[in-house]
């Protein structure tokens, strides 16, 4: 595996940036480092902070603003816009990693999905490019387009106290105009891995040479195979002498790996690791595979648009009588729903048969180009539609407060993704319902991730008038028969083929 070469060490920030322009190129083994500084300590340890429910208070800092951005060490100009932007207090990742960031440490952290991960590395990042301003100082790598575009906007709303320049550099956009916004050499560049290696490999590869921040967000995903090529291209280009983060909600073996040789990394961990929401209520529904979709269209429909909890007490009350409380609610009217769908042409065909059947919804899917995926996910954000259905583009770090309900159509065949699905909904204190379609073919996947997550998943209450969703099945089943010929006529059904011969 390429990330058993990596090696975590930490940066003097504060180093001269005249040192960069005597790097020499070095060896592929030494560029594959993911983590790596010249002259570490090797007498350094690494600092491991396990935390089950809440950070323990440092000792330096002072009682009465303990939890305050002002104790974390971050710059006036950075707490004041935190402020403007209702960020009144740093939640237990940030509280945990922005000191340890501002000190030059590799950091390795994972936190439950809407835990703030985001600001826990942009903030730091921000903080010392203010202080000294110039070309690309931070890469920061994405798995999803979605999430990319998502973190240039961040760190766009962090950093407008410093006219602050951000490059987003995905896939499905004019390779030309990207290549000219890096030539202009943008503070911090948002990318994803398959197009930021497209413009390393090019005639005009854009500078990398002075990066000072290396940052893989969703790291588990990252550190997969699928990307190892393009992330070997990245690593070569940015210099030994950095500063690396990794950030994830889920940790897998090989983001353990490019852990290992870290000589002095801060590693957070908040709660047991595959944690879903504390205020999730998490469901199934048994169902058989020819009329799922039968019982997705009744659970929108006849429930819906939306499903929701009743009241529940506040995420700081939540005690032992929690599980009662979750077993106990009903659901109710509200909200946003995100449908989860393996497949680009099941979720294609999904979205087009809820159209159909008059639900307004949005398809987000890779196979779609990259202004329909924004158009959808716009669409969804601004409320011109209820529903959402989506590939596991959408699982991963996406934040939409709103969403209330995520519905796994399929249930997914890893049990990481599970937890990143249902972590859409339940964010930010706000409780949420997460609810799987379990087939015949489905029950041990079932029983994977609730030996995974630690919880086991209750049975869906009000959904037991057969007769009641059977009477939707004439109309569920015209209604794919519809969205299929859609799909052809318009050349999507094309496309999809096409995209799927590619991944073979």
């Amino acid at each position: 595996m390429f990330y058993d070469t990596f090696e975590l060490r930490p940066i003097d920030m504060k180093h001269q940036r005249e040192e960069e322009n005597s790097s020499e190129s070095s060896s592929d083994e030494d560029s594959m480092a993911l983590f790596s500084r010249r002259g570490a300590r090797t007498s350094e340890k690494v600092a491991c902070v396990s935390v089950p429910t809440a950070m323990t208070p440092t000792a330096s800092f002072p009682e009465a603003e303990q939890w305050s951005f002002e104790a974390l060490g971050l710059s006036p100009w950075i707490v004041q816009g935190c402020k403007s932007l209702g960020m009144g207090e740093p939640t237990a990742v940030q509280k945990a990693c922005i000191p340890a960031a501002l000190q030059g440490r590799g950091i390795f952290a994972s936190a439950p999905t809407g835990s703030g991960k985001t600001a826990a590395f942009a903030l730091p990042i921000l903080d010392f490019l203010a202080k000294d301003p110039y070309g690309i100082f931070a890469v920061v790598l994405s798995p999803t387009r979605e999430l990319a575009f998502q973190i240039g906007d961040q760190f766009m709303a962090l950093g407008t106290g410093m006219r602050l320049r951000c490059a987003v550099v995905v896939g499905g956009v004019n390779h030309l105009r990207q290549q000219e916004e890096l030539s202009r050499d943008p503070h911090v560049v948002v990318a994803t891995p398959g197009r930021m290696a497209a413009h390393m490999r090019s005639c005009q590869p854009p500078r990398l040479i002075k990066v000072r921040v290396l940052v893989l967000d969703e790291a588990d995903r990252m550190l997969e195979d699928s990307f190892a090529e393009d992330l070997v291209t990245i690593f070569k280009a940015c210099p030994k002498d950095r500063q690396t983060m990794l950030y994830s909600a889920t940790v897998t073996e090989s983001v353990r790996k490019a852990a290992k040789s870290s000589t002095d990394l801060f590693e957070y961990h908040a709660g047991p690791q595959a944690q879903t929401p504390d205020a999730l209520d998490e469901r199934y529904l048994l169902v058989a595979q020819q009329v799922k979709s039968v019982y997705l269209a009744y659970l929108i429909k006849k429930l819906g648009p939306e499903l929701v909890h009743g009241p529940l007490a506040p995420k700081a009350q939540l005690g032992k009588s929690h599980k009662k409380k979750m077993e106990d609610a009903q659901l109710t009217r509200a909200g946003l729903v995100i449908v989860f769908v393996s497949s680009c042409e099941s979720c294609h065909i999904i979205g087009e048969m809820l159209l159909e059947l008059g639900i307004k919804c949005s398809i987000l899917h890779s196979a779609l180009s990259q202004d329909r995926r924004l158009a959808a996910l716009g669409k969804f954000r601004s409320l011109t539609t209820n529903v959402l259905v989506a590939t596991d583009v959408a699982s991963r770090g996406l934040d939409i407060p709103q969403v209330d309900l995520v519905i796994n159509y399929d249930v997914p065949r890893a049990k990481e993704d599970y937890v990143h699905r249902v972590g859409r909904t339940a964010r930010a204190g706000r409780t949420g319902v997460a609810i799987s379609l379990v087939t015949q073919y489905d029950i041990k996947l079932v029983h994977a991730i609730e030996e995974e997550t630690g919880k086991k998943l209750a049975l869906l209450p009000d959904v037991d008038e057969e007769n009641d969703v059977l009477t939707l099945l004439t109309r569920v089943t015209n209604a794919t028969q519809t969205a299929r010929m859609k799909i052809s006529e318009t050349g999507m059904e094309d496309a999809l083929k096409l995209r799927k011969k590619r991944r073979r």
